[in-house]
């Protein structure tokens, strides 16, 4: 059941640039937002022993997705004194979640 999260995000990674030129990225964020609170919030009330495999499978999507997303949105609104900077931030942020995970 743990390793169906990154299946889930190696889907939501391929699929997330696409949805973000389609829709555009701030409308794609708010959506992949909402899918990962779906699927935190499914996770926590599951009520059989599928439930909670097919929520992990949701976060996983909006995660990758975000990982695909997030960077590029973050290069276009961000100085361009602190984009690198801002940039590193995130990819840190994400292997300290990794790591305390």
């Amino acid at each position: 059941m743990v390793a169906i999260s990154p299946i889930g995000a190696a889907i939501g990674a391929w699929f997330g640039g696409p949805a973000a030129n389609k829709w555009g990225r701030t409308r794609a964020m708010l959506m992949v937002g909402n899918l990962y609170i779906a699927g935190s919030l499914g996770s926590a009330f599951a009520f059989a022993p599928w439930d909670p495999a097919a929520w992990r499978v949701s976060g996983g999507l909006s995660i990758g997705a975000a990982s695909a997303i997030v960077p590029s949105h973050i290069s276009e609104i961000a100085p361009a004194r602190l984009r690198g900077q801002l940039t590193s931030l995130q990819w840190m942020d994400i292997a300290l979640d990794i790591f305390v995970a």
